[in-house]
């Protein structure tokens, strides 16, 4: 039971990093133009 709850555990942080990445990418990219337009 200890061994399964790891894993589910570790699926749903890997899963809360994707989602986290989507998020961030646009984010990212938003800060990066910017950016590039006070330059």
């Amino acid at each position: 039971m200890g061994k399964l709850m790891k894993l589910l555990k570790s699926q749903a942080v890997r899963q809360g990093i994707k989602q986290a990445q989507k998020h961030i990418v646009p984010l990212v990219k938003k800060e990066l133009k910017k950016r590039k337009g006070l330059k």
